[in-house]
């Protein structure tokens, strides 16, 4: 008999498939062990739950910068089905909208973005969690970022508890999902939230834009002390400074948006459209706000398109494109995340050195004057100058931290202290390398090829502010990373080596910064 073992869709049972008659035979013992070994050293859960469906065409080559999959499920709907649908719709307006994103400094025409396909449809709440779970669990380990396409938002209990427990957990939603249960169903996209905070309790949880709800919500929500940007929050504009503010702590985020969070006269395909909601700008703004953050994931739900014009799905996938890019530009600045992970420490320093009274320019002086040891230091070549040296360049760099962090915490930033700021940033630079020049570290060559392309990075940034671009973050040598370079390495005995890194990562910021400026002209 010629027939082969194959996996049935829809019992997830092993049958044998006769070629000859299209009968079906249970499989033999031997070719039952068989599978078994085969799925459990062979297969992984992606491979045995995705199925295949019209993907996302990745534009890029090399290494997928984002994994995409979706859970066409909606089967605890409780009002307008067809939001299984939804995952096809989001990659159809993916594959049609302009994904340049100049304003992060992101081609993502250039990006690899993997679509993992579906995963299979059931119409049973606790088979979907249970594939969801495995498959983004396993997902999650191997991807930079995970985006996940709904589906109802019943989904997301599975693939936020999936994730490790410190993993803050922002939700953008017209409700609050805090039923017991919905219609008996404990797993409902009405109930899910309470299920999240049952097994995870509530700290890490930040709830934005809810507007309707009931008694019992309101009373689980202020029992567990909750955290929420409200609606009225959002239209006195103050959602994006409360968003940024309670995040700020998290190393890693997953971001849920619901699109009924939205006025239904900017997103009128969804399962749950309520009135009187937010604005798509007010959306882009607060994501825009966690663009320090690392989204480690992400979710859209909610989206039907049996009641789309299609401004919903092209509102869905731009919500995608932005936080792909603000994950590239997140990790293209290493400073910058070591600065976001030292966050709560360096707010202790600026209340620390703001209770002084002192204006934040005395400490940006202080930084230029620590700085100017350091070159004389390097200058005149005494013995151990490459150590203590660059101490005294680690402390000028402290300081220049610290102007920043007084400034934001005794709200006193302004436009001259930056400008002020700026200028003795590139003072201290210039006279860092002058210092290593006159110790003869290096070649002359080197120093001068160094500080030309190291002003050339902050030129195109000045020019970038001036014609609206931002720069900051883009690129892997900016200036705190080459003085860090030039700190660390020098101290360890090899300045020769650490000005030739200074000239690799600072043409190569160079060449990346005028690329976006070219591109944006």
């Amino acid at each position: 008999m010629h027939g082969k073992l194959l996996i049935c869709t829809d019992c997830g049972e092993a049958h044998k498939i006769c070629v000859c008659d299209d009968s079906i035979s249970e499989p033999s013992n031997w070719e039952w062990v068989y599978f078994q070994v085969f799925y459990t050293l062979v297969m992984s859960y992606a491979d045995l739950y995705l199925t295949s469906s019209p993907k996302i065409i990745s534009p890029g080559e090399g290494d997928p910068a984002a994994t995409i999959f979706g859970i066409p499920f909606d089967s605890t709907h409780s009002y307008k089905p067809g939001c299984r649908f939804g995952p096809e719709s989001i990659r159809d307006a993916f594959n049609n909208i302009e994904i340049f994103m100049p304003q992060f400094g992101i081609d993502l025409e250039q990006v690899n973005i993997q679509d993992m396909g579906n995963l299979q449809h059931t119409v049973n709440v606790e088979k979907m969690i249970e594939m969801t779970k495995k498959t983004t669990s396993e997902l999650q380990n191997t991807s930079n970022q995970l985006f996940i396409l709904g589906g109802e938002h019943s989904l997301t209990y599975a693939s936020y508890t999936s994730l490790p427990k410190d993993v803050g957990y922002v939700v953008f939603d017209a409700h609050y999902d805090l039923r017991n249960e919905y219609a008996d169903v404990k797993y409902s996209h009405a109930a899910y939230l309470r299920r999240i905070i049952e097994e995870r309790g509530a700290e890490n949880i930040i709830h934005v834009g809810a507007r309707a709800f009931v008694k019992e919500e309101l009373e689980f929500l202020n029992e567990n002390n909750i955290k929420t940007i409200s609606d009225s929050h959002i239209r006195n504009g103050d959602g994006p400074k409360l968003l940024k503010e309670m995040t700020e702590n998290f190393e890693n985020l997953y971001v849920s948006i619901d699109l009924d969070v939205l006025d239904p006269a900017y997103a009128p395909g969804v399962g749950n459209p309520e009135t009187m909601g937010i604005t798509s700008r007010e959306l882009y703004d607060m994501v825009i706000a966690l663009e320090n953050s690392k989204i480690t994931a992400a979710d859209i739900v909610e989206l039907n398109p049996l009641f789309d014009n299609g401004s919903t799905a092209s509102l869905a996938a731009r919500m995608i494109s932005v936080m792909i890019a603000m994950n590239l530009k997140w990790g293209n600045s290493l400073l910058n995340n070591l600065r976001e992970s030292l966050k709560p420490v360096l707010e202790k320093i600026g209340k620390s050195f703001a209770s002084t009274g002192l204006s934040p320019n005395v400490f940006t002086v202080i930084g230029l004057v620590f700085a100017f040891v350091a070159s004389i230091i390097y200058g005149l070549g005494i013995e151990f100058a490459l150590v203590f040296g660059g101490i005294a360049l680690l402390i000028s760099g402290f300081f220049d931290i610290v102007d920043g962090q007084v400034a934001r915490y005794a709200n006193k930033m302004s436009k001259s202290g930056g400008f002020l700021d700026s200028v003795f940033d590139k003072i201290a630079e210039v006279a860092i390398f002058f210092g290593i020049l006159i110790g003869n570290y290096t070649e002359s060559y080197l120093v001068f090829t160094a500080i030309t392309l190291s002003l050339l990075v902050s030129y195109t940034r000045a020019k970038a502010d001036a014609a609206g671009i931002k720069m900051q973050g883009i690129g892997i040598g900016e200036r705190a990373e080459r003085l860090l370079v030039i700190a660390i390495i020098g101290i360890i005995g090899f300045m020769d080596i650490a000005v030739i890194i200074v000239i690799i990562i600072a043409g190569i910021t160079f060449i990346q910064r005028l690329a976006v400026l070219v591109k944006n002209k």
